[in-house]
């Protein structure tokens, strides 16, 4: 079975685990990687360099790859996932740079909807049949409670957590033969960590706690996290729920 996989975020951490991870395992795949720089070369890897903030290079981005001409063997799975994300300037509401929360925003949440939007639209039933599809957003259990400090990040996955069970819900209707799952990922050893770490106190109150993990090595590694979202993937049937939590 041939699998064309987009992810985002190709470049480090969580996207950089799982492009390898898919890459090493199968052998009939390609890959298509969005970031602002490429870290990855194989044959089955093509790379995009684009920057997420900038949300008008992603309207049509899939028509533009020409897939049809490209992709010589019949297709029967397309996956996306919409791995990249920034924590945002860390700080209070009214201290933070207006223009940072829309950068934010846009990366988080606005270039996810977009790609989703696009994705389901390319591989309609019209044109690619029944082709079985596969959303993973990886989102994070900051969407579901207030963090001080991280008001964009909070507000921006959980738009996107809900954008997704906005689109389960329509598939229950339209039926695509589409499975969309939000990934929370927990503490994962990134740049993202690193990032929190170097915040100070009165920016975000429990700065302690995240150092303390580091500390500790509590952080899960990338590829732990990679290879449990690729089971979901593998095997979405065994995956009910669209929350799914990996530690």
């Amino acid at each position: 079975m041939k699998t064309l996989y987009f992810i985002t975020g190709t470049s480090s951490g969580i996207g950089y685990a799982l492009t390898n991870h898919i890459l090493s395992t199968e052998n009939d795949v390609l890959v298509e990687g969005i970031s602002r720089t490429q870290a990855i070369h194989h044959q089955n890897y093509k790379h995009h360099t684009f920057d997420l903030s900038e949300i008008d290079n992603l309207i049509g981005f899939f028509g533009k790859l020409d897939l049809e001409k490209r992709i010589k063997t019949k297709i029967d799975k397309v996956v996306l996932i919409n791995n990249a994300g920034t924590l945002g300037e860390v700080g209070y509401v009214g201290k933070i740079p207006s223009q940072d929360i829309i950068k934010t925003m846009n990366i988080n949440t606005i270039a996810p909807f977009v790609l989703m939007n696009e994705f389901l639209h390319t591989f309609d039933t019209a044109t690619f049949g029944n082709i079985e599809k596969v959303i993973i957003n990886v989102t994070s259990g900051a969407s579901q409670r207030p963090i001080d400090g991280w008001s964009s990040y909070c507000a921006s996955k959980a738009g996107l957590n809900l954008f997704g069970e906005v689109i389960k819900e329509e598939e229950k209707i339209v039926n695509q033969n589409t499975q969309i799952f939000n990934v929370s990922v927990g503490v994962v050893d990134t740049n993202m960590q690193g990032q929190i770490r170097k915040t100070k106190q009165d920016e975000f109150s429990n700065v302690k706690h995240f150092k303390e993990l580091k500390k500790n090595n509590q952080l899960a590694k990338p590829q732990f996290i990679a290879e449990k979202i690729y089971s979901i993937i593998q095997n979405p049937q065994n995956f009910e729920d669209i929350w799914q939590k990996l530690q």
